[in-house]
């Protein structure tokens, strides 16, 4: 992959919307009334970087066919071929791997919070196939994000403590 297409991916991936998905792990950890090292941080960040580039670019993914027919997205970098689907599938399947090379490598977080993690994944998933299709609820979907979201944060809190207090679950 080359720098160009990399820049493309990351810009399919909302770009704006990054620092907010960066934070979510960090405030997990944060939750904790800890200070975690400078390093712990980048990988918090860099958990969170991966969620976000995973679930925007699968959205995309997911509702291309919506895409083509929708003049707003019909511009999208995805639908006008810019970036290839193989390319966004790649992008997106290489999150999961650094995202838990991050978790287990960097922070050597705990199995609690490596399935909270992988939860986070798989509920991210179901957003991306139920949000828009009408298969289920859309608030089930709605739900399912939230959830995603939630997960991700608990992931980063686990990742330095084996028991979390109730009030950091709040």
């Amino acid at each position: 992959i080359n720098m160009k297409t990399l820049r493309n991916l990351i810009l399919l991936s909302r770009i704006g919307m990054l620092p907010l998905s960066l934070s979510v792990p960090i405030i997990g950890a944060l939750s904790l009334r800890q200070t975690p090292s400078l390093v712990h941080l980048l990988a918090l960040a860099g958990i969170g970087m991966s969620a976000h580039f995973f679930g925007f670019v699968l959205n995309d993914l997911m509702d291309y066919t919506l895409d083509k027919n929708h003049p707003y997205r019909q511009q999208s970098l995805l639908v006008t071929g810019v970036v290839k689907r193989w390319q966004a599938w790649g992008f997106v399947l290489v999150q999961i791997p650094i995202a838990v090379g991050l978790y287990l490598g960097v922070l050597q977080g705990r199995a609690d919070g490596l399935i909270c993690l992988t939860g986070s994944v798989g509920l991210s998933v179901v957003y991306n196939l139920f949000s828009k299709w009408r298969w289920l609820p859309r608030i089930l979907a709605e739900i399912a994000l939230a959830s995603s979201v939630t997960l991700l944060a608990i992931s980063g809190a686990w990742a330095f403590q084996p028991m979390l207090p109730p009030d950091a679950l709040l």
